[in-house]
């Protein structure tokens, strides 16, 4: 599954946005405050499960009436309701947002595809077909919204049609194109859709280690609590095949001699490189916990190698473990040298080529290094009033003269 075409309007500086033409490696470049990462945070908010919050009373040991809230956070990506603030243009909650999503995928990808395969849904005259939803998100309150799927066509076969956007409304399946036995079919609709539920991973630029006591039980890999989820997955016998595939993962991190010749100092640098042929284990300092890595028969702490080495460690930890088929990072340079940055792309490359975990990568960049021709490049640019537009640039001298001297740079210090 990937991500085709893009059209939003009304989403915080999305005001009348549209784009088009993404690859499998995508940089978003552009000034900061432009709209880069509201960008990323559509796609995150659009396709994450949905919840539904319920508030109900109950007296405490103190027999004071209190109110609790009761969250359900596993509904599919199109039902429910989106409880975040400031996601309209302007904050004028008053008008929706509207969106049209254009994703492509392998038709033996699809759910049920023995049962939709020869009715007339796919393109069967390809080995892929094109998903295309269409829908609306109303404000509710000011903090609450609800999301309404008003169309879905497969390659322009309308499966669903909604014309009143009421929620878990609509028409499934009836078009002349398609076989009638799949005719008011909701429940093989809303398999297909579900399978999008959380399609898109966000790595944002929070990626500063805190210090961890160890915490078991760790379901979401964030940042702060990162040391605690490595040592869950070491720890427990039913997550330790998973640690050692991780391990394995990580030491697939291949530096290429190429960079090792152009690259003055290089050679020496990656003597003391964690992520080759990687040994982790753990240690306590007083009551705070440490990953630790094992170099030339010596170990050392993870805070030892510096926040780009970190960011990289940790960067490869969120995609191994990732159920999404899309991983959009933020600012992918933070913390990273020219060369480094250079290393990390080209492995992010080879990892979206192989298609093992995911098939997409959506990244934001300030830096005019990552400006390459071997991926698809757009611009982010913001008006006068706040709307953002996004095109694929045309790289200026400017900006090809600082890449060179970067490169330069990094070649002869």
């Amino acid at each position: 599954m990937k991500l085709k075409n893009v059209t939003v309007k009304n989403f915080k500086s999305l005001r009348d946005f549209s784009v088009s033409g993404f690859q499998d490696i995508n940089l978003i470049y552009g000034l900061n405050n432009s709209g880069k990462s509201n960008f990323l945070k559509f796609l995150n908010i659009l396709f994450s499960r949905k919840e539904i919050r319920r508030y109900e009373e109950y007296i405490d040991d103190n027999g004071e009436k209190k109110i609790r809230t009761k969250v359900d956070d596993s509904l599919p990506f199109y039902d429910g309701n989106i409880y975040e603030p400031y996601i309209f243009w302007k904050d004028e909650r008053s008008i929706p947002i509207e969106f049209k999503i254009g994703l492509e995928t392998l038709n033996t990808d699809f759910p049920e595809y023995e049962k939709i395969k020869g009715k007339g849904v796919l393109n069967e005259k390809k080995e892929k077909s094109t998903l295309n939803i269409s829908g609306v998100i109303k404000s509710i309150d000011k903090i609450k919204s609800q999301i309404i799927i008003t169309e879905v066509n497969i390659s322009n076969t309308i499966i669903f049609k909604n014309p009143t956007e009421l929620q878990n409304a609509g028409i499934y399946f009836d078009n002349e194109k398609i076989d009638k036995s799949l005719k008011g079919d909701q429940e093989l609709f809303d398999t297909i859709l579900d399978s999008l539920s959380d399609l898109f991973s966000l790595i944002d630029c929070d990626r500063h280690f805190s210090k961890e006591t160890i915490s078991h039980d760790i379901d979401i890999l964030n940042s702060k609590k990162f040391k605690s989820w490595i040592y869950e997955q070491y720890i427990n016998s039913d997550k330790y095949d998973n640690f050692q595939n991780l391990v394995k993962f990580i030491n697939g991190f291949a530096i290429g001699s190429n960079i090792i010749k152009n690259s003055k100092g290089l050679e020496e640098n990656i003597s003391s490189f964690p992520l080759n042929d990687t040994k982790i284990g753990f240690t306590k300092f007083s009551d705070e916990f440490e990953i630790m890595f094992e170099i030339n028969n010596n170990r050392y702490p993870l805070r030892n190698f510096g926040t780009g080495i970190q960011q990289i460690f940790y960067i490869l930890c969120r995609i191994f473990e990732t159920k999404s088929k899309i991983v959009l990072i933020e600012e992918l340079e933070l913390n990273l040298s020219p060369t480094y940055q250079e290393l990390l792309i080209n492995n992010l490359k080879s990892i979206v080529s192989d298609h093992a975990i995911i098939n997409q990568i959506m990244f934001t960049s300030h830096s005019d290094y990552l400006l390459r021709s071997d991926y698809a490049v757009y611009q982010a640019d913001i008006d006068k009033e706040g709307e953002t537009k996004m095109h694929k640039p045309k790289i200026s001298e400017e900006q090809q003269y600082r890449r060179q001297l970067l490169k330069t740079f990094i070649s002869k210090d």
